[in-house]
C-alpha cells in the first residue's frame, strides 16, 4: 500500500496562494472539507485532480510517504519516495508528474492566503530553512517524527469536525500553526549542519535573488538588470550564486527562462510564435536560436516529445 500526507503551507509576503495549486486551473478545494474556506483538511487526494500535464505550482506541496514508493518529477529531476520520506514542493516548481502504486491514501492540509496572518510563521522564521532545501527538497525522517505528523493531521482533522462556538477557528488555526511548526524544526535539523541559524548577507543575497528573477525572468534577461535592482555588482552577485548554489547568474535566468518555455510547450495549444512572444522574444527565430542552443533541439521537437 502506498500513503501519503501532504501539506499545503505558505509563508507570509513570499509567494501568491489562492485555494488554486497550479498555474492557470480552477479552485480544486471548494468541494472538501474545510474551516471558513480558509483552511482544508481532508484525506482523499483524488478530489485534488492536477491536470495530465506538466504545472507550474502556485503553493508548497509537503509530501510525507507512510507506506511503499512513489517516484515525483520535479524541476527536470526524479525524486524517489519511500516510507518516511518527506518531499516539500516548493511554489514556482515544475510538477512534471509522479506515479503511485494501488491502494493510494493521503491526508491533506491547505491553507487559503486569507489565513496566513494568523497561521502561517513569518519571512524571517521561514527564509533560513527555504535557502536549504529549495534545491534539495526531499529528506528522510525517524519512524516517530513521520507519526507525530501523521497523528497531528488525524488530531486536526477530528477537532474541525467537532469544535463549535466563537473559539472554534481560533483552536483550529493554533493547532495547524503547530504542525506547521513541527515541520520547520523538522527541515532545521536535517539541514542544521549544512546551514546557519541565521542568514548570512550572502544567502539572503541569493535568495532575493532567486526570488527576483523566477518573477521577472521573462522581461528581465540581463545579469545587470537584477544586480542594479539589488544594489551589487554584477560579478559579486554571480560569485555568490556560484559559491552557494553551484550555478551562475546566468545559469540560473536560463533556467527559469527554460522551464516556462518546456511547460508552455508541453501543455499549452498556443503557436511557438506565440510562445516566444510571451516568454519576451522579439521573434520565433530568436527563441528557436535560443532554446536549441540551451536544450539541443528545437522548440519544435521538444513539444512532440
Amino acid at each position: 500500500m502506498f500513503q501519503l500526507f501532504t501539506i499545503f503551507v505558505a509563508y507570509n509576503g513570499t509567494y501568491m496562494l489562492s485555494n488554486t495549486i497550479v498555474e492557470g486551473s480552477a479552485s480544486m478545494l471548494a468541494d472538501v472539507e474545510n474551516l471558513e474556506q480558509e483552511i482544508f483538511i481532508f484525506e482523499d487526494f483524488s478530489r485534488i485532480a492536477l491536470p495530465d500535464r506538466p504545472v507550474r505550482l502556485k503553493i508548497p506541496i509537503l509530501v510525507l510517504c507512510t507506506e511503499g514508493t512513489c517516484s515525483v518529477d520535479l524541476n527536470l529531476k526524479r525524486y524517489e519516495l519511500r516510507k518516511n520520506s518527506l518531499l516539500l514542493m516548493m511554489p514556482d516548481r515544475v510538477l512534471e508528474g509522479y506515479h503511485i502504486g494501488p491502494g493510494f491514501k493521503s491526508k491533506n492540509i491547505s491553507v487559503a492566503r486569507q489565513a496566513y496572518p494568523y497561521i502561517v510563521p513569518n519571512h524571517d522564521t521561514v527564509l533560513p530553512i527555504v535557502v536549504g532545501f529549495r534545491e534539495n527538497p526531499l529528506i528522510e525522517l525517524t519512524p516517530e517524527q513521520a507519526a507525530d505528523i501523521s497523528q497531528a493531521h488525524d488530531y486536526i482533522l477530528d477537532k474541525m469536525r467537532r469544535a463549535t462556538g466563537p473559539y472554534a477557528k481560533k483552536l483550529i488555526s493554533t493547532l495547524l500553526q503547530a504542525i506547521i511548526y513541527e515541520v520547520l524544526t523538522i527541515y532545521h535539523d536535517a539541514r542544521s549542519r549544512r546551514m546557519p541559524e541565521r542568514l548570512s548577507q550572502r544567502e539572503r543575497l541569493v535568495s532575493d535573488f532567486l526570488n527576483l528573477a523566477n518573477r521577472e525572468c521573462l522581461t528581465q534577461r540581463t545579469v545587470q538588470y537584477y544586480a542594479d535592482k539589488l544594489c551589487i555588482s554584477a560579478k559579486y552577485l554571480t560569485e555568490s550564486l556560484k559559491a552557494l548554489t553551484g550555478k551562475t547568474a546566468s545559469e540560473w535566468i536560463d533556467s527559469f527562462v527554460l522551464m516556462s518555455a518546456k511547460v508552455m510547450l508541453r501543455s499549452s495549444s498556443a503557436t511557438i510564435k506565440e510562445i516566444a512572444l510571451e516568454l519576451g522574444f522579439r521573434d520565433q527565430s530568436l527563441f528557436g536560436k535560443y532554446f536549441k542552443n540551451k536544450v539541443g533541439q528545437s522548440p519544435q521537437r521538444y513539444r512532440k516529445g
